[in-house]
């Protein structure tokens, strides 16, 4: 079974790709998760994790 990287998303992109990155990786939907996102960042700290992630993940297809 091959190992699957978690990378910023290219096509399925609205801010930086986190998101749809996520979905790539976990089989989701993108939206599914900008709405999880959303209720998470409400507190602060999911920006701050959002903003890291944007950062430090490398881009993918």
């Amino acid at each position: 079974m091959a190992v699957q990287i978690l990378t910023k998303s290219k096509s399925k992109r609205m801010l930086s790709g986190v998101c749809g990155g996520l979905s790539n990786r976990f089989g989701i939907d993108a939206n599914l998760i900008r709405v999880l996102w959303f209720f998470f960042g409400a507190t602060g700290f999911g920006i701050l994790i959002y903003v890291l992630m944007s950062l430090f993940l490398p881009d993918g297809e």
